[in-house]
């Protein structure tokens, strides 16, 4: 069974690059940067952890992630950090942008094949020793899944050129995860490749703002709530905060069963986004149950792995307008009651601010640049912190009491550090209760995901 998500949206900053792009210049950039993945000249895979003390974790339970050379897929234990295989595409490299994922005792992630990166393949190998179980190739372009019972769900973009332009495409695919046979394909409205799925359900912000329900099954469109309900505004209509007249940000995310939605604005009149709304919506006909809306505030609901429901509460790291004493913006995390959307706590923070909810639902990981601080998830109260210097940290994951981070070197040309400074990259995991090192792990990395093996 799946313990715990990394980091992937993202698949961090780069798959919300490729959503911000004109749709023109993907396929350009989709090729630039898979050449610079497999150009990376970093760690070798048998890097040796640093260990101070093995996590008290099963020995089964491992974290997936894109070895840095950009070809390799790598397993490694929770426990000590110690590898336990690595997969090479043979003809072809893994991409970093997207992945990898887990279900199922599977590990999936997609892969480029050189001088063709209008296409990828979707590969599943083996989460106990890294064989391959199967291929899938897609019509187009993806970076994101999601799974349903025993079928693994994709939206796949696939561009169609229109005169002189590109048109992008969407259509959802459905496949069994245990062979790749492909259960189901159609199309969607979809504004960018962001979609939750829940049940037999796949939600699909439209190209107009609007948030609409299919049937896994046989593509059915069961609802649609207009942007409008969802407290946005269609694209290119006046409405929302003052002078906003896009909807920018429309991202649907399923927590427990609960659909939670981000509504951005875009305000023309300066290059700042504007105003935000989250709202929760029914399953069953998109009935909004509740909306947030925050004036001069931008929820960025699940944006930076920042929303999780614990325990009745949804924690929402936000960017916002206010500066502190030396006139510096700061982000808040916000603790809304589930049931009515209320606030039950607020806390300031740095700007620029990762959010990560551990999955035991007593702390929430605060990284402010090169500090990592723990929380109390039912007050925000401080409990812990760990800094490292010259170093900006990321938190990548959590399970059975471990938080993995990603410890990478601020150290550049333009930023020097003392001599002798370790300016290496590492991935650290910490016990969530006191923020104490169980290892380090010398690596590169944007995403990993954490599974049974």
């Amino acid at each position: 069974m799946d313990r715990a998500l990394g980091w992937p949206r993202l698949v961090g900053m780069w798959a919300r690059f490729f959503r911000v792009v004109p749709q023109a210049t993907f396929r350009g950039r989709v090729g630039a940067l898979a050449l610079c993945c497999a150009a990376v000249v970093t760690l070798v895979a048998c890097a040796r952890p640093t260990a101070v003390a093995p996590a008290p974790v099963d020995a089964g339970l491992s974290f997936i992630t894109l070895d840095a050379n950009g070809r390799h897929l790598a397993a490694y234990r929770v426990r000590d950090g110690s590898l336990r295989w690595t997969y090479a595409e043979p003809n072809g490299f893994v991409s970093g942008i997207g992945g990898p994922f887990y279900s199922s005792g599977l590990v999936f992630a997609f892969t480029l094949q050189p001088n063709n990166f209008g296409h990828v393949m979707l590969v599943a190998v083996s989460a106990s020793d890294g064989h391959p179980a199967w291929h899938l190739r897609l019509s187009g372009t993806s970076w994101w899944v999601a799974f349903s019972g025993s079928n693994i769900v994709v939206l796949d973009q696939e561009f169609v050129m229109r005169g002189q332009q590109e048109e992008a495409h969407f259509s959802v695919l459905v496949a069994r995860v245990a062979d790749g046979s492909q259960v189901t394909e159609f199309p969607v409205d979809a504004a960018r490749a962001d979609f939750a799925v829940e049940g037999d359900m796949a939600f699909v912000c439209s190209s107009s703002g609007d948030l609409d329900a299919y049937r896994l099954s046989d593509g059915q469109l069961m609802w649609r709530t207009p942007a409008t309900d969802l407290g946005g505004v269609p694209v290119g209509a006046p409405g929302g905060a003052p002078g906003a007249t896009n909807t920018i940000g429309c991202e649907p995310h399923v927590f427990d069963g609960t659909i939670y939605v981000r509504h951005d604005y875009y305000s023309p009149a300066a290059p700042i986004v504007a105003s935000g709304t989250l709202d929760r919506v029914r399953e069953s006909d998109g009935r909004v149950l509740w909306t947030y809306r925050t004036p001069d505030w931008l929820p960025s609901a699940g944006i930076r792995g920042a929303e999780a429901e614990l325990n009745g509460a949804v924690f929402v790291l936000m960017s916002t307008s206010t500066r502190d004493s030396q006139h510096r913006l700061q982000d808040a995390v916000v603790a809304l009651r589930d049931s009515d959307g209320s606030e039950l706590w607020r806390q300031f923070i740095d700007y620029g601010t990762n959010v990560l909810a551990d999955v035991t639902g007593t702390r929430i990981i605060l990284v402010q640049g090169d500090d990592l601080h723990a929380a109390n998830a039912a007050n925000g109260s401080p409990v812990w912190r760990y800094h490292e210097t010259f170093h900006s940290l990321k938190p990548m994951g959590t399970a059975d009491g471990v938080v993995i981070e990603f410890s990478t070197t601020t150290h550049s040309l333009h930023t020097p550090v003392p001599f002798g400074t370790d300016t290496m990259d590492y991935l650290v995991a910490l016990n969530v209760r006191d923020g104490s090192v169980y290892w380090r792990l010398p690596f590169y990395t944007d995403s990993i995901v954490i599974g049974d093996a």
